[in-house]
């Protein structure tokens, strides 16, 4: 902001800099309201935290989620004016029915939202209260209204939305995945262990970022109303309709704010004849977001979304390789600062399935949710399509180029993305090895420290505790964590908690392999993690006191 003031005051020109002036009034007064809003909240919000309630929330079916019989889903309380979570054990089959938007008299026990347990964990009650909620209902009780007010129109979507996640549930499994993920923006459990190296080559990310679905939809609905000879004025307003729809059907995804905003103000100024250059559209896309969330530039996901709209933009006259090059380069300091490792084929990989997610994966799987909603033939056809697709994404996810890089500091962070960008205005080399010399440098920085260290992981029931050496010189792991395990089946349990914690933290520092993995005892709360292949095929030595008969595959991994 200083540096904008500087540069319009260095103008010299009164008129344009007093007219900036007042246009910044208006953003500044909205986020100064909106913030003097939430502080109010946060207060009435503190004040009842730790006690029992009883009070009367609003949810709608697709904002819950279950695991085994425990639920937790998100509900407005009008008389907080807030949203809050809702987590409890079922007791009936009440919600696991409910497929309208209800009104619900629940008494439970407000709570905080829980904060990160441990260092570069994601914290997900700060990302949270950026959306707006500020803690948690642990119910007790809870029972449905007897009056129930009609539902409003965004809770007529919301209905909409689970009415198409519902119809999935008849759908073959790879389809089923695909279609929640990229037409309803919903992730499941199952999704991130059997995609693994969709989402670990970014390929899922990169698509639904740069909004490229958006923009099929919206070709394919000029196309076909074209066919009827429609006007091109009505077509306009035709598309401006269902775009918003569209963006809560969807889940209200970073990215597809972004492409349906830009759409929406690229449409209207072409039908009110306004000229609205890119990077213009991309301005005032920006603006408006940031009225409508101001922390979209804190999330990964926001900064990540505005940053490859930028690159595409700037680089639309390039060719295809060069601009999916410059859009891996840029968002490389982001990738490395969120996520701490990056596979070496994900441009190569990028560069040829991009194409393929935009012209054949996404169209068959619209084609795929028709054929499955109107029950025709042809969705095994499909499933099986998908199937060869992921069989080949997933191998080539296992081949050897997984860089564990690290988490770069914050400052190296910016210096990259402002070399970065700035090799875009003028491609010398001398910024090409200034890119590659920063980012040797903290890749030093990372690898290599001065000191040792020891740390206490918070794991749930037990402690991890890490000790290494300066240079990296020895490292050793004392326990590990388990397995979350609430009594549901053996597939939905297999994701674990030290990957939050233990194996995050250590990716986090640079750390590759284990020296020493030193068990302490047999509870599969401190030693569970030890079967999970991303840590046990790095391990050079183990330490155990007894070896535990009831783990199998540690009896296996030990032999």
């Amino acid at each position: 902001m200083i540096v904008w003031a500087v540069r319009l005051a260095c103008l010299q020109v009164r008129w344009f800099f007093l007219i900036n002036c007042c246009l910044l009034i208006i953003p500044a007064g909205c986020f100064f309201s909106w913030q003097q809003f939430r502080a109010s909240q946060l207060q009435t919000f503190q004040q009842a935290t730790g006690n029992h309630v009883t009070l009367q929330v609003r949810i709608t079916p697709d904002n819950l989620r279950w695991s085994g019989s425990r639920y937790s889903g998100l509900v407005t309380v009008p008389s907080l004016h807030q949203q809050l979570y809702l987590r409890g054990q079922a007791t009936s089959r009440m919600l696991a029915t409910l497929h309208t938007t209800k009104s619900l008299l629940v008494t439970g026990r407000l709570q905080p939202l829980a904060p990160s347990g441990n260092q570069n964990q994601f914290d997900g009650g700060a990302f949270q209260r950026q959306r707006g909620i500020n803690g948690q209902l642990q119910v007790q009780q809870l029972r449905l209204i007897a009056k129930q007010p009609p539902a409003t129109f965004l809770e007529k979507l919301h209905e909409l939305r689970f009415w198409g996640l519902w119809q999935l549930r008849r759908f073959p499994h790879l389809v089923r995945l695909y279609a929640a993920c990229l037409l309803f923006g919903y992730q499941t459990e199952d999704f991130r262990l059997d995609l693994n190296g969709v989402q670990q080559l970014g390929l899922i990310h990169l698509f639904t970022i740069s909004g490229r679905h958006v923009y099929f939809l919206l070709q394919l609905a000029t196309y076909l109303l074209t066919r009827l000879r429609l006007r091109r004025k009505w077509i306009d307003w035709f598309n401006c309709c269902w775009l918003p729809v569209y963006c809560v059907i969807s889940g209200f995804g970073v990215g597809l704010w972004r492409a349906c905003l830009g759409t929406e103000l690229r449409i209207q100024a072409r039908l009110l004849q306004v000229n609205l250059r890119g990077l213009d559209l991309w301005a005032v896309t920006l603006m408006l977001h940031l009225l409508i969330n101001p922390w979209v530039l804190c999330q990964f996901g926001g900064q990540l979304a505005y940053l490859l709209s930028f690159t595409m933009l700037v680089t639309n006259t390039s060719r295809y390789w060069q601009q999916m090059l410059w859009m891996n380069l840029i968002g490389l300091p982001l990738i490395l600062y969120h996520g701490y490792t990056w596979h070496c084929l994900s441009f190569l990989v990028s560069l040829w399935m991009v194409p393929i997610f935009g012209r054949l994966v996404f169209p068959l799987i619209l084609v795929s949710y028709l054929l499955g909603v109107f029950r025709l033939p042809g969705l095994q056809i499909s499933n099986w399509l998908l199937q060869q697709i992921t069989v080949v994404i997933n191998g080539i996810s296992q081949f050897p180029g997984e860089i564990i890089f690290g988490k770069p500091q914050l400052v190296l962070v910016v210096l990259l993305l402002l070399v970065g960008l700035g090799a875009f205005f003028k491609q010398v080399w001398q910024r090409w090895i200034t890119f590659f010399l920063l980012l040797l440098l903290s890749f030093g920085q990372i690898h290599f420290p001065t000191t040792g260290e020891i740390t206490f992981f918070d794991v749930g029931q037990g402690d991890s505790i890490l000790i290494r050496a300066p240079f990296n010189q020895t490292v050793t792991l004392i326990d590990t964590g388990g397995r979350l395990d609430f009594g549901n089946r053996r597939r939905q349990g297999q994701r674990y908690q030290a990957e939050q914690t233990s194996i995050n933290y250590l990716h986090s520092i640079g750390i590759h392999r284990i020296d020493n993995l030193c068990l302490s005892h047999q509870d599969s709360d401190h030693i569970g993690i030890c079967i999970e292949e991303s840590l046990c095929k790095n391990v050079y030595k183990l330490f155990y006191i007894k070896l535990p008969q009831k783990l199998p595959q540690f009896v296996k991994f030990v032999s």
